[in-house]
């Protein structure tokens, strides 16, 4: 059985399926379109497993990081974060557990500090993953992705 760790931008989604029997973590790492962020958002379900795909059958719980900003400056990019996690929830079936995840609430769930820095979470996910070259290559969103799915492990 599976649990599934996302995190996403409006630039690529980071989707991590982690083994909840031997721990194994496969990355799946769409860049999405070209263009505007409206058009990057119509191109989340060519990347995204449908809600039909066998890819789901094995998988138990979704987490998924849930948008935050401060400020004026997030005014403009939280809606169109909104929009994408949108577009991601349509492609799970809609049985599926799905719980979203404010980055302090994973980061405590994994027993990190709340506000711990980027650099913390992935030194944190590559000594739980053992990780060889290929983890240490992973971009820092694979890390949260990965934090976001033992967040929702049984």
């Amino acid at each position: 059985m599976n649990v599934v760790g996302i995190d996403y931008s409006t630039q690529a989604i980071d989707l991590i399926l982690v083994d909840v029997d031997d721990g194994a973590a496969r990355l799946y790492h769409w860049d999405l379109c070209a263009g505007d962020a409206f058009a990057r958002t119509r191109a989340v379900p060519l990347v995204v497993p449908g809600r039909r795909a066998a890819f789901w059958d094995t998988v138990r719980a979704v987490g998924i990081e849930e948008p935050m900003g401060r400020g004026p400056s997030s005014w403009a990019i939280v809606p169109k974060l909104k929009a994408i996690q949108g577009a991601i929830l349509a492609c799970i079936p809609p049985l599926m557990e799905v719980t979203p995840l404010k980055p302090t609430e994973w980061r405590a769930a994994v027993g990190l500090s709340g506000n711990a820095t980027k650099d913390m979470v992935a030194a944190w996910a590559m000594a739980q993953l053992d990780a060889g070259e290929v983890v240490k290559q992973w971009p820092q969103d694979a890390y949260d992705a990965y934090c976001i799915a033992r967040a929702v492990a049984p």
